[in-house]
C-alpha cells in the first residue's frame, strides 16, 4: 500500500515546481538524488535491452552537448535542453523497475495523474458549459481530454478489452466532435485497432497488423470526411473549426495536419537551415523569421509582435525539435529511441493480453506525441509510455519469469 501512495505522490509531485535552471519539479529533484539507489549495475545484466537504450540515450546526450559547444546558445540554455534528456532517461529509469516485476502498477501512474490535474488544473481556463456549447475546445484538450484518457486507461483494466474499445471509439467520436480533433481521433483509433486485434481468431503477426492498422485507417478516414463536411456546412462549429475552412483542400488529412501542426513543419525547415548543429536549445528568433513563415503558413494577418514567444523558433515536436536544436546527430539519436520503443511495443502487441488497450494506446500515443508535440512530452509524458511498453514485450516475449506476471490475467478478466 505504500508503494501505490508513493507512486500516486510521485505523480502529483511533477505539479509541484521551482525554478532552478529553468522549472524543474520536486519529483525531478526526487529523480536526480535517488538514481544512484535505483540505477544499479545488475539491472543492465538482468535485462540487456537496458543497456541498448542507455547507449541510445547517451549518444542523444553527446549530440546536444557537442552542438551546444558550437552554436553557443547560452549556458541557461544549454542545461535546459540537455535536462530534458536526462530527466527523460531518470524517469524511464525509475518506472521500468516496477513495470517489469508488476505491470498493474501502471493503475496508480494513472491515478496519480488524474490526482494531478484535480489539485493543479491547467492554465487554459475553461467550463465543461463551454466544452458542451463548443467554445472550449482548449479547455477540452489541456485539461478535459487527461480525465478522460486516464479514465479510459483505468476502465481498461477492469472491463473487457472489446467493451473498452467500443467505449474508447464512442469517446473519441464525441471529443472530435466537441472540438478536440487530435486527442478524440486517438482514442477512436485506438478503439478501432484493439477491437480489429481481437476480432482476430487467430495468433496476431506482423501482416495482420498492418493489414489492421490499413482497415484502421480508411475507417478513420471515412469519418473524418463525415466530420470536415459537417464543419464546412455548419452543422459542427466547435474547437479549430477555422482551420479546416483555411485549408487549400480540408479533405486532405496532410493539409489540415498542417494547417493545425505548423509549428512542427516550420521547425523542420529551421532544421533543414542549420543540419549540421542545429540552432541550439530553446533556439532564438529575434528576427521574427520563423513565425513569420508560421504565419503564411496557415494563411493568417495577426503581426508578428502579438504573437507569444516570438523569440523561439516554433517545432512543436519531440523528434523534428532534437534536429532543430541539435542537429542531424541528435535528430538520428532521436528517432533511434523512439523506434526502440515503438517496436519493442508493437512487437509485445498480445490478443489476450490484460493490458492490450493500454499497449495499444501508448504505441498511438508515441507516433503521434513524437512528432507533433512540444519537447517537454520526452521528459514528463513519455517515460511511463517507454518504461511500460519496454516491460510488456520483455515479459510477453518470455524473455524472464517474472513471479507477479503469472498473476495479471487472473485479476484482471479482460480476455
Amino acid at each position: 500500500m505504500l508503494l501505490k501512495l508513493f507512486l500516486i505522490l510521485f505523480q502529483i509531485g511533477f505539479g509541484v515546481t521551482l525554478n532552478l535552471v529553468g522549472t524543474i519539479s520536486v519529483s525531478e529533484i526526487f529523480l536526480v538524488i535517488a538514481s544512484p539507489f535505483f540505477i544499479k549495475p545488475k539491472l543492465f545484466v538482468q535485462y540487456p535491452l537496458l543497456k541498448k537504450i542507455s547507449y541510445l540515450y547517451i549518444g542523444l546526450l553527446a549530440a546536444q552537448i557537442l552542438s551546444e559547444i558550437f552554436v553557443g546558445s547560452g549556458i541557461a540554455n544549454s542545461l535546459k535542453g540537455i535536462a530534458v534528456t536526462v530527466m527523460s532517461y531518470l524517469h524511464f529509469m525509475f518506472l521500468f523497475r516496477y513495470f517489469i516485476k508488476d505491470r498493474k502498477i501502471i493503475l496508480w501512474i494513472f491515478i496519480g495523474v488524474i490526482a494531478r490535474f484535480a489539485i493543479f488544473g491547467t492554465e487554459h481556463e475553461g467550463t465543461m458549459d463551454e466544452v458542451l456549447s463548443g467554445e472550449g475546445a482548449i479547455y477540452l484538450k489541456f485539461y478535459v481530454v487527461r480525465f478522460i484518457s486516464s479514465g479510459l486507461f483505468i476502465a481498461s483494466l477492469f472491463i473487457r478489452q472489446r467493451q473498452i474499445a467500443i467505449l474508447s471509439a464512442v469517446i473519441g467520436l464525441i471529443v472530435v466532435i466537441l472540438g478536440a480533433r487530435s486527442s478524440g481521433g486517438m482514442f477512436a483509433i485506438t478503439g478501432i485497432m484493439v477491437y480489429f486485434i481481437i476480432a482476430n481468431r487467430r495468433r496476431f503477426t506482423r501482416a495482420q497488423l498492418i493489414r489492421t492498422s490499413v482497415i484502421g485507417l480508411v475507417i478513420g478516414y471515412g469519418f473524418f470526411a463525415l466530420y470536415v463536411s459537417n464543419v464546412l456546412n455548419g452543422n459542427i462549429t466547435s474547437g479549430n473549426s477555422w482551420q479546416l475552412k483555411r485549408a487549400e483542400n480540408p479533405y486532405n488529412p496532410i493539409n489540415t495536419l498542417m494547417m493545425g501542426r505548423s509549428e512542427t513543419f516550420i521547425g523542420a525547415m529551421a532544421f533543414a537551415d542549420a543540419p549540421l548543429f542545429g540552432h541550439g536549445a530553446w533556439s532564438p528568433d529575434p528576427t521574427g523569421k520563423y513565425h513569420r513563415m508560421q504565419l503564411e503558413f496557415v494563411n493568417s494577418n495577426t503581426d508578428v509582435a502579438r504573437m507569444e514567444y516570438t523569440d523561439v523558433i516554433p517545432a512543436h515536436s519531440v523528434i523534428i525539435g532534437a534536429g532543430t536544436n541539435n542537429g542531424i546527430l541528435a535528430f538520428v539519436f532521436m528517432v533511434a529511441i523512439f523506434y526502440f520503443f515503438i517496436s519493442k511495443g508493437i512487437k509485445s502487441v498480445r490478443k489476450n493480453d490484460a493490458f492490450l488497450y493500454v499497449t495499444v494506446a501508448f504505441i498511438f500515443a508515441l507516433l503521434w506525441n513524437g512528432l507533433f508535440s512540444p519537447q517537454s512530452h520526452f521528459r514528463f509524458n513519455m517515460p511511463p509510455y517507454f518504461a511500460f511498453l519496454l516491460a510488456s514485450y520483455i515479459i510477453n516475449s518470455g524473455k524472464i519469469i517474472v513471479n507477479s506476471v503469472k498473476n495479471e490475467n487472473l485479476l484482471y478478466n479482460n480476455r
